[in-house]
């Protein structure tokens, strides 16, 4: 605004400079009209070659209105006598060809050296190449090289990438080349990091990427003429390439060192780790930059070379007595005997395969994290302990295949901790620490020789506790049992996956089933005192999912349901699950799940559960809320229990900032609605109720942003039509005759999106016929809605009364 205020005010001050230039003897009106030429030239270029900024109209001015100037001055200097008619044709004919002269002048600096980087463009190379075939090398005008090879997908079904090399040894990934008319300059999509556009200065090393949206038209613009927005390289952002090994590579790319020195047990420097790179070699490569950030060391003991190479030195380890050394090494070929190699000095030596950890030996399928500690008799092995995906508590969901029992478990990185006062989920972050397990296992021994030793994750109160789970005999086919001690607890006949409590005390366990059975009740243990906690609760296919901030969530399997398109329905009927096939595991075209809660008492006495999902709210709940809810009126004389709501997606994931949708309610004088959306409010005198809900897709007048609300006259037993309210409205006070709400404009919620205040006349919710809600046994239905005798049991359980009749 300042800048656009102080040209207009310079604006008559520039008109009267142009008329005082005009009334001055020609040679002063002539020094005004250069000045004016120089000053449109020096904006000009500026804007053009140094920085983009936006035009100014001073300069333009002066220089289209300084040659009427300088016609005036000579007409009346020069032809006094003339008549007016031939005066002002001569001032014209001058005015021409002083209008002509910028134009003239301006493509004449054009071809200038300190404007153009070459007198004459050479013929334009090749402007594009290509991601999918490979191109040989190829000259361009500034003497570089360059070509192109095959880079593959960027994950399954991604972009290609293809790897463009320049002989001066910089490497460009990405889909396609631009490149510049002299060849100094590149232009290609940096599919990698998913930017629009990169910029590079190929002879000097400098990279931009560019997110600007007038930074990427600019490049595309200029196509092979990329000479024109070199002034990007000079803007902050931009960042200097190093050499590395011939390389130009980012300076902060993390490039693995050329040796690294490991000391033995007893601290003596005896391994000896180094790669050598030849420039010539990584020029050559198909993948230079992969060749230089992969680690290929050849290896040195006690200077004495060993027959293999490694990567890294992460993973080998030494014997506490320096007499063996074992080393994850590169593969001498494809079928080599083993995965890593094994020093002993007072022994044979060569390759073996510690990570074996298979149903072949009857253990369970899982990852190694790698061998921790090795002696003579054998090694520990770390497992990885798989994290838990988001399970979508607390709504029902639908999968293909329940988890596997037979993983091992450690809490998860989310856990919904409860719901905000407008029934929103209310999530914490925990933090990365995990249980350990390690694995003990003779060096050529097998699986019934192995002891597995777990200890639980870090936490707030320090513990010492270790489980120990020793294999038990098993005759059968499938995982073996387990006998399990830990502290002053112990279990026998049990599965190997557990889990262990946030504060390190207790240890959920689940009985040891066979390949054709599944688990449907857990137990916990007190390592303190050696108590046994158990609850009389069974669910089919039980699942331990996590245990966080003092509660174990389970999951259980509910039912087989025909499709994924399965309704929600908290009265529909679902098939009873399939039984488990061979691997022990519940399979089905779409399986029913549901998790619960349990917590230990605060005595350590007792095994409380499962835990209501039940919340009770006093302000009007939020169109996401995800928990089923009481929600009570101002006057607390009146309340709604609200169930069996669920989001659009189904699965097992956290959606906070989904709306949920097809609830039911049922109000404490017994009036019955379904089909409904979350988001309500009560009056200030608790007679009227207003609900809403989302179209649904069936529906002629479906759209995303379509939401409907209805009014519910709960002394009189009336509903009134639907009024549209546009898209996800979140209720906050019913004051009057009138009620305030926020507006969004799409049902995906997220707390920095913008929300627009709204209001809602009672007048509107009135208008049109009311329809008598119709009495059955009891309780008071629309009458569209069928009777089911299910309203008494969920009547009974939101405020436990049967006797309504």
């Amino acid at each position: 605004m300042l800048p656009a205020l102080l040209v207009l005010l310079s604006l008559p001050a520039t008109f009267l400079a142009i008329a005082w230039a005009a009334l001055q003897p020609p040679l002063v009106a002539g020094v005004f009209y250069l000045a004016s030429l120089a000053v449109w030239l020096i904006h000009g270029a500026w804007r053009h070659y140094v920085v983009k900024i936006p035009p100014l109209p001073i300069p333009g001015v002066l220089a289209a209105l300084a040659p009427f100037s300088l016609s005036v001055s000579l007409g009346r200097r020069l032809f006094p006598l003339a008549d007016g008619i031939l005066q002002n044709a001569i001032s014209v004919l001058v005015c021409l060809l002083a209008i002509s002269l910028p134009g003239a002048l301006h493509s004449r600096l054009e071809r200038l050296r300190f404007l153009r980087d070459t007198e004459t463009p050479p013929p334009p190379p090749p402007v594009y190449a290509s991601p999918a075939p490979k191109i040989e090398w190829r000259d361009l005008p500034n003497g570089l090289r360059y070509r192109t090879t095959e880079g593959g997908e960027i994950c399954m079904g991604g972009p290609v990438m293809s790897y463009h090399h320049f002989s001066n040894g910089i490497v460009l990934g990405t889909g396609a080349l631009t490149l510049s008319a002299d060849g100094c300059y590149a232009a290609c999509g940096d599919l990698r990091h998913g930017r629009p556009i990169m910029l590079a200065d190929l002879e000097n090393g400098i990279v931009r990427a560019c997110e600007e949206d007038s930074e990427v038209r600019a490049i595309r613009a200029a196509g092979p003429q990329l000479a024109e927005v070199k002034h990007l390289l000079r803007r902050p952002g931009c960042v200097q390439y190093v050499r590395v090994h011939g390389l130009w590579v980012e300076p902060d790319r993390d490039i693995p060192p050329d040796q690294f020195i490991l000391p033995d047990g007893q601290g003596r420097p005896r391994l000896y780790l180094e790669r050598r790179l030849d420039e010539a070699v990584l020029q050559a490569a198909d993948a230079p930059l992969a060749c230089l950030l992969a680690g290929d060391y050849t290896l040195s003991l006690d200077g004495k070379p060993l027959p293999v190479r490694a990567s890294s030195p992460k993973g080998i380890v030494w014997s506490k007595d320096g007499d063996m050394l074992l080393v994850p090494a590169l593969p001498a070929q494809p079928d080599a005997a083993g995965s890593h190699w094994l020093w002993r000095r007072n022994g044979p030596s060569g390759w073996v395969n510690p990570l074996r950890w298979n149903v072949n030996d009857s253990l369970p399928s899982g990852d190694m994290r790698g061998v921790s500690a090795i002696d003579a008799e054998g090694y520990w092995a770390e497992l990885y302990m798989n994290r838990p995906s988001e399970t979508g508590y607390p709504q029902r969901t639908l999968s293909l295949r329940f988890p596997c029992s037979h993983t091992y478990g450690t809490s998860p990185s989310r856990w919904i901790t409860g719901a905000d006062e407008r029934g929103r989920l209310v999530i914490r972050k925990l933090t990365g620490a995990e249980a350990s397990l390690r694995i003990r296992l003779p060096w050529g021994g097998r699986g019934n020789d192995a002891t597995l030793e777990s200890r639980p994750a870090p936490g707030t109160t320090p513990t010492t506790a270790v489980a120990h789970f020793t294999p038990q005999p098993w005759p059968g086919d499938g995982l073996r049992p387990y006998r399990m001690e830990a502290g002053a607890a112990a279990a026998k006949d049990v599965a190997l996956f557990h889990l262990w409590s946030d504060c390190g005390r207790y240890l959920a366990l689940q009985p040891h089933c066979g390949r054709a059975e599944a688990a449907d009740r857990f137990f916990v243990l007190d390592t303190v005192t050696g108590r046994h906690l158990e609850t009389g609760f069974r669910g089919c296919s039980l699942q331990l999912l996590g245990w966080a901030c003092g509660e174990l969530q389970v999951g259980i399997v509910v039912g087989k349901v025909p499709d994924i398109h399965f309704s929600f329905d908290p009265f529909a009927a679902v098939d009873p699950p399939p039984r488990p096939e061979e691997d022990g595991i519940v399979r089905g075209e779409w399986l029913l799940t549901e998790d619960l809660r349990f917590r230990v008492a605060d005595g350590g006495e007792q095994l409380i559960g499962p835990l209501s999902k039940h919340v009770v709210l006093t302000l009007p709940p939020y169109p996401n809320a995800a928990f089923d809810f009481h929600y009570h009126a101002p006057t607390g004389g009146r309340s709604v229990f609200v169930f069996g709501a669920r989001n659009e997606y189904q699965n097992q994931y956290d959606q906070t900032q989904c709306c949920r949708y097809q609830a039911r309610a049922i109000t404490s004088d017994g009036i019955c609605l379904e089909g409904l959306g979350v988001g309500m409010i009560w009056s200030e005198n608790g007679r009227f109720l207003v609900v809403t809900n989302r179209v649904p897709p069936d529906h002629p007048d479906y759209r995303d942003t379509a939401w409907k609300a209805r009014l519910v006259d709960c002394d009189r037993h009336l509903i009134y039509p639907e009024i549209s309210l546009g898209c996800m409205p979140m209720f906050e006070t019913w004051s009057g005759d009138s009620i305030d709400y926020r507006q969004v404009d799409d049902d995906w919620w997220r707390e920095d999106v913008e929300t627009l205040p709204a209001r809602l006349p009672l007048a509107d919710l009135l208008d049109g016929e009311p329809e008598a809600l119709r009495y059955q046994e009891g309780f008071w239905l629309p009458a569209g809605n069928a009777w089911q005798p299910h309203w008494r049991e969920a009547f009974a359980l939101a405020y436990g009364d049967t006797s309504r009749r």
